[in-house]
């Protein structure tokens, strides 16, 4: 048994719409949740790429990431991560094959009329 994320990945910094498209080539090739439709949108020097999937099992998301950050050290990734369990949200950075990840916080605010 497995455990489901959804994802949502962004990827920015592009030099112009050559490096874009050539981008999302490698891209299609560098992560094993493919196939997922990796769309290139954003006028000439703001490209971006971005895809999202459903619930999969994506165990590699960050070495694969990683690898490809390498090869483009200069784009910024931007992951999104909603898991199976109830609060499991976090957001990832990667650049230049480094990571960074942090987990949402979930705060109630104080009570305003039954403050005892």
């Amino acid at each position: 048994m497995g455990y489901y994320t959804s994802y949502e990945v962004t990827v920015t910094g592009f030099n112009d719409a050559d490096e874009a498209e050539f981008a999302q080539f490698k891209l299609k090739k560098a992560v094993s949740c493919y196939p997922v439709d990796i769309t290139l949108s954003g006028r000439t020097g703001k490209k971006l790429l971005a895809f999202e999937t459903d619930d999969i099992m994506w165990y590699m998301w960050e070495s694969e990431l990683i690898e490809f950050s390498r090869t483009f050290p200069h784009l910024r990734i931007e992951i999104h991560g909603e898991g199976e369990e109830n609060g499991d949200m976090w957001k990832a950075r990667i650049q230049n094959g480094e990571v960074e990840t942090v987990e949402a916080e979930l705060t109630f605010p104080n009570f305003k009329k039954m403050d005892w």
